[in-house]
C-alpha cells in the first residue's frame, strides 16, 4: 500500500496509554505503514521500551530532550519552525492558537515536518485526545499539513482541557479535521454540545485483544485461611477513586472482622505518597499492597489471582473525567467481577447487576455495600461473569475495532487499496 498513517500522541510507548500501541499493532496486522509522531519522549524504563521493541515502526519524536534542557530545546526549534516556515508568524501573533505551550507545540510540531516527510510523508494523520488534533489542525490551517486528520477523544480532553481552555478551544479542529471518534457516547454528545458536525462524529471504543484474555471460572466464596483477594488497576490520580476505595476497605473490615480481604493497587502516579499514607491511618497497612506501575504481562498475572475488580472513578476537582478504563474490560474478560461506578463512558460497558455493579461516585457505604454483596452472594454470579465476558467480546475487541478503524480510513482514503 502506497498510503502512509501518521499517529500523533503525547509520549510513546506509555505504559498508562497501551491502547495506543495495541492499535498500532492492529494496523501492522493489516499491512498499514505506521509512523507515530510523539511530542516526546518517554522515560528511561525497561518496561516502556520493551513494548517499543515488540513493534518495527518509525518514530519521530518532536521534543528530544527531557527536564530542564526541554525547555530550552521548545524555544530553540520554535525559532527554526518560524524562520522556516513564515506563515508561521500568525501562530505567535494572532489569536485561536491556544495558550503559550499550544503555540510552541505546533511550532516544535512543524520543525519535525520535514523529517516525517523524509520517512515518506502522510496521508492521513489519527490524533489521540483532542488537544493534539488542535495541533494538527493549525497546520492543516496554516497550509502546512496536507493529510486528513482523525482525532480520538478520551474524556480529559473534553472535560478538564475544556474548563481550562473555554467551550471555543476545538474551533479550529472542527473547521480542518475530517472525522472525530469519541471513545463513548456520552463524549459523542458531548461534541455535539460544542458545534461538532455530527456527521463527521463516529463513536469508536477502545478495546483489548480478547484472545490474550483468557476467561477464568473464580470462587468468590470465602474460605477459612482464604483471603478475598481485590485489585484495583489505573494511574494514581484523584480521578481513579483510590481513596475511596480505601475508605470502603475499611469500612468492610470494620463489619467484618474475622474476614480477611486483601487489596492490590497497580499503578503510579502523584497521589502515591498520600494513599500510602491514607492505608496506614485507617489501618490498612497489612492487607494494602501498592505495587506501582508494573509491566502488563505482570499486571494480568496478578488480575488472574485476585477475584473481585474495584474502580471507583470520581469526576476530579480540576473537571478530569474517564472514558471507559481498558483496565475494566481486562478484568470483565478474565472472570473477576468488577465494581465501579455510574461516570462517565462507563455505564456503556458494565450494566448494573447484569455484568457487574455500579455505584454513585464517592459513595463509600454504597461501594462497601457493593463489594460486600459480591462475596456474600458469590454462588449468584457465573452468570453475570459471563456476560461481562460477552460484552467485551462484543464490543470491545480489539480485532474487530480494528478492522473497523480500517473501514473508517477507507471511507476517507478511497482511492487506496488496503
Amino acid at each position: 500500500m502506497d498510503s502512509k498513517i501518521g499517529y500523533l500522541v503525547g509520549e510513546f510507548p506509555k505504559l498508562s496509554e497501551t491502547f495506543i500501541l495495541d492499535e498500532v499493532k492492529e494496523h501492522l496486522r493489516h499491512r498499514v505503514p505506521v509512523i507515530v509522531i510523539s511530542m516526546y519522549r518517554p522515560a528511561a524504563n525497561a518496561k516502556v521500551w520493551s513494548n517499543l521493541a515488540e513493534i518495527a515502526v518509525p518514530v519521530v519524536y518532536v521534543y528530544r530532550t527531557r527536564g530542564r534542557l526541554q525547555r530550552l530545546e521548545r524555544i530553540w526549534i520554535g525559532l527554526l519552525a518560524l524562520l522556516t516556515y513564515w506563515r508561521l508568524w500568525r501562530v505567535v501573533l494572532c489569536s485561536g492558537y491556544g495558550t503559550y505551550a499550544d503555540r510552541a507545540n505546533i511550532l516544535a510540531l512543524a520543525h519535525r515536518l520535514r523529517r516525517i516527510a523524509h520517512l515518506g510523508g502522510l496521508d492521513l494523520l489519527h490524533c489521540h485526545f483532542g488537544y493534539r488534533g488542535h495541533l494538527a489542525a493549525a497546520l492543516r490551517s496554516l497550509g502546512l499539513l496536507d493529510a486528513k486528520i482523525i482525532t480520538t477523544f478520551h474524556g480529559v480532553d473534553l472535560s478538564a482541557e475544556i474548563r481550562r481552555k473555554g467551550r471555543n478551544f476545538y474551533d479550529l479542529l472542527f473547521r480542518f479535521g475530517e472525522l472525530f471518534l469519541p471513545v463513548s457516547e456520552m463524549w459523542a454528545r458531548r461534541l455535539l454540545e460544542l458545534g461538532c458536525d455530527p456527521s463527521r462524529i463516529a463513536v469508536h471504543h477502545v478495546g483489548i485483544d480478547c484472545d490474550r484474555n483468557e476467561f477464568k471460572e473464580r470462587r468468590l466464596e470465602p474460605r477459612p485461611g482464604k483471603p478475598v483477594r481485590l485489585i484495583s488497576v489505573g494511574r494514581l490520580v484523584e480521578k481513579k477513586g483510590h481513596r475511596f476505595a480505601l475508605a470502603a476497605l475499611a469500612r468492610l473490615r470494620a463489619r467484618h472482622p474475622g474476614t480477611t480481604i486483601t487489596l492490590d493497587i497497580i499503578g503510579d502516579g502523584p497521589l502515591l505518597q498520600t494513599l500510602k499514607a491514607q492505608a496506614v491511618e485507617l489501618g490498612l497497612g497489612d492487607i494494602v499492597t501498592f505495587h506501582g506501575g508494573l509491566s502488563h504481562s505482570r499486571t494480568l498475572a496478578l488480575l488472574d489471582h485476585a477475584a473481585i475488580f474495584v474502580l471507583p472513578s470520581v469526576t476530579a476537582e480540576d473537571g478530569d473525567m474517564e472514558g471507559i478504563p481498558v483496565s475494566l474490560m481486562e478484568a470483565m474478560a478474565r472472570g473477576l467481577i468488577v465494581v465501579s461506578t455510574f461516570h462517565s463512558g462507563i455505564p456503556e460497558l458494565i450494566e448494573d447487576g447484569v455484568n457487574g455493579f455500579l455505584v454513585p461516585e464517592r459513595d463509600v457505604d454504597a461501594l462497601a455495600d457493593a463489594i460486600e454483596q459480591c462475596v456474600e452472594q458469590a454462588p449468584r454470579w457465573p452468570d453475570l461473569l459471563r456476560a461481562g465476558r460477552r460484552t467485551v467480546e462484543t464490543k470491545f475487541d480489539r480485532q474487530k475495532l480494528g478492522n473497523r478503524l480500517i473501514e473508517l480510513y477507507r471511507e476517507l482514503l478511497p482511492q487506496q487499496t488496503y
